[in-house]
């Protein structure tokens, strides 16, 4: 499409989107399905609007999830059944849940044992190998209790 090729005009794409939009999808061609997750913030909005035009033009129809502007770690952390924490930088890592106190502190409830935790330690939670949030442990009061069974 002529409107997507170097030099483009930003203004006008993002005015005449639906338009350019249903003329690209109505010219019948398959396209690859992908799902895409944005972290939000204040100018993501148009910058999803800007790629799903041109990846429209290129054969992909994206899927797109925009997470509220800032708080992409909550909606990584919590409610994450893929999440995991590591106490030590060697040690294994752990499936896990997290909760969030009424003062605002964490709670994290491991699905398997966890020992040798200090305050002071650090715990950072992955979901698969990335990074999506940290904190220091401030008590070990309770790990016992809290053990998900």
């Amino acid at each position: 499409m002529k409107e997507l090729e170097y030099p483009f005009d930003s203004g006008y794409l993002l005015k005449k989107k639906r338009s350019i939009k249903r003329q690209l999808l109505s010219d019948g061609s398959v396209r690859i399905k992908k799902k895409i997750a944005v972290l939000g913030g204040s100018t993501t909005n148009d910058i999803i609007n800007m790629l799903e035009l041109f990846l429209l033009n290129y054969g992909i129809e994206p899927t797109f999830y925009e997470s509220e502007y800032n708080r992409y770690w909550q909606d990584a952390v919590f409610g994450n059944e893929e999440l995991t924490v590591r106490i030590r930088y060697r040690s294994r890592p752990i499936a896990c849940s997290v909760k969030r106190l009424e003062d605002g502190r964490l709670l994290v409830h491991f699905q398997t044992e966890a020992s040798a935790i200090a305050p002071g330690q650090s715990a950072v939670f992955y979901v698969g190998k990335r990074v999506v949030g940290g904190s220091f442990i401030a008590s070990q009061r309770g790990i016992g209790m809290y053990l998900d069974n």
